[in-house]
């Protein structure tokens, strides 16, 4: 599954700004930055991910759209050495 793009996080974060009434000269930057920094931490998590063996995958060719149920769970990354 791909990580949502950043130009979607970023319109979020300025909606949510704004409902916050959260104004001023460099909001929507703030905004802009915050969707980057969230896009970016999402496409790292979800390129991490990894599921058991067990956790059976079920995707509709047509709408390539799919769901997962069943005994398994999800891995923790992987662990890096220095």
């Amino acid at each position: 599954m791909p990580s949502p793009p950043a130009p979607l996080l970023q319109n979020l974060a300025s909606g949510a700004f704004r409902s916050r009434k959260i104004e001023g000269e460099n909001a929507p930057d703030l905004a802009n930055a915050l969707g980057d920094a969230a896009a970016q931490g999402l496409q790292l998590f979800l390129s991490m991910a990894m599921v058991a063996p067990g956790a059976p995958a079920v995707v509709d060719p047509v709408s390539t759209s799919g769901a997962t149920a069943g005994p398994g769970m999800l891995l923790p990354p992987p662990r890096r050495w220095a």
